[in-house]
């Protein structure tokens, strides 16, 4: 059952992500493991030849506000941005992504 959640609110959250990502790129790949706390999107950047992986590691909800404790990326700069500027922080999200985020607790 959890399974299931996961994979309809990833497909939730991808469709979303793409439409306020459209002038960047497109999210191609993401899933949910609610229970493990992970996150993995793959997303196909403007500019970039390769697509671009995140792996998130360990999360937690916070209110309206996702908190990423560590992950991991295909692009070095990504980390180094994560571990200087939002490790541990709360990212605000729009209303209607912490919706569905909250679902997956």
């Amino acid at each position: 059952m959890r399974r299931l959640k996961d994979r309809t609110i990833a497909g939730l959250l991808k469709g979303f992500f793409n439409m306020k990502l459209e002038r960047i790129g497109k999210i191609e790949k993401l899933f949910i493991d609610s229970q493990a706390k992970k996150i993995f999107v793959e997303a196909r950047l403007k500019g970039e030849e390769l697509p671009v992986s995140v792996e998130i590691l360990r999360y937690h909800i916070r209110g309206e506000e996702l908190v990423i404790e560590d992950m991991r990326a295909s692009k070095e700069w990504i980390e180094g941005v994560f571990e200087h500027f939002l490790k541990g922080r709360g990212i605000k999200l729009p209303k209607e992504a912490a919706k569905y985020l909250a679902l997956i607790l």
